[in-house]
């Protein structure tokens, strides 16, 4: 996606209001291209979901857009969204002064993208213990979803969509 310039809220307001939209809602991703300059066709991994994502990920995008105050929607610069597979990985532990019983602590994380072509390409890995050797690690569980990764002012984060008005 280009580089895209930041707007200030009363250019986003008159944007706004240009565009007929008063109450400061977007309507469709047509809206958001012509307010804040984020054209999600163009967004880095867009083109790689299937239609049926990128139905999802236009529906939430909006969704999230009208959820935030206009300091916010200004400030927001979205970076990425992938259909990602992670796997986390967990290591057992013996019953401490804290836990009565065994348990298992999470490792490391991967995340893989998922291409419409049934192919994957490693996307992110995170190892909360570099001490503990791979072989020791229990692959404790899988998921699938969207991620959008996006900058909000200078803090880079990203969020796990599950449905147009579900995500965390």
């Amino acid at each position: 996606m280009a580089a895209v310039q930041k707007i200030s809220v009363t250019e986003a307001e008159k944007r706004f209001n240009a565009f007929g939209l008063p109450d400061y809602r977007l309507r469709n991703v047509t809206d958001l291209k012509v307010v804040f300059g984020h054209d999600v066709k163009l967004l880095k991994g867009y083109s790689d979901l299937t239609a049926e994502q990128q139905q999802l990920f236009d529906a939430f995008i909006c969704n999230y857009y009208n959820c935030v105050g206009m300091g916010l929607k200004c400030g927001f610069v979205p970076k990425s969204i992938h259909y990602v597979e992670k796997i986390t990985y967990c290591v057992s532990r013996p019953a401490d002064e804290w836990n009565e019983t065994p348990y298992k602590e999470v490792c490391a994380a991967v995340f893989n993208i998922l291409l419409p072509d049934g192919k994957k390409r490693r996307f992110k890995f995170h190892n909360f213990y570099p001490e503990i050797p791979a072989e020791y690690w229990i692959d404790s569980s899988t998921e699938k979803f969207l991620r959008f990764d996006y900058k909000d002012g200078k803090r880079m984060d990203w969020l796990h969509v599950i449905e147009p008005e579900k995500w965390y």
